[in-house]
């Protein structure tokens, strides 16, 4: 699949994995640790820009609060207030400030804010 998103040419894109939703995953966070460390090192070795939407409670159902590994990678963090904006943020799993936040509207996200110099373009946005 990352070999399809790049020949699409999407350079200035940002491909956002969305961590959500524990019953999708192991109930073991060490098979869940191992099965998404390899699926991030599959897509930056693409030389994609990646992201990660998720929000705190479920990063830490599935992986676990001390796991770090995606601390590198922009972070859009799903509110379920229905605000889009970064207050309130409270820092999880090596992210000490988020590069966007999104809002729940039922099950999906809404369109992201822009919240720094740099602009975030989702490359398929699934959003309502």
């Amino acid at each position: 699949m990352a070999k399809a998103v790049k020949d699409v040419q999407l350079q200035d894109a940002v491909l956002w994995l969305d961590v959500a939703e524990s019953k999708y995953w192991s109930g073991d966070q060490t098979a869940n640790r191992s099965t998404f460390t390899g699926l991030l090192a599959a897509y930056k070795a693409t030389g994609l820009t990646i992201g990660i939407t998720t929000a705190q409670s479920v990063w830490e159902e599935i992986f676990g609060a001390d796991y770090t590994a995606a601390s590198d990678l922009p972070l859009m963090f799903g509110r379920a207030d229905g605000v889009a904006s970064l207050d309130g943020f409270t820092p999880f799993a090596g992210w000490t400030t988020p590069a966007a936040a999104s809002r729940r509207s039922g099950r999906a996200f809404s369109k992201p804010t822009k919240t720094s110099s740099r602009t975030l373009t989702p490359c398929a946005p699934a959003w309502s």
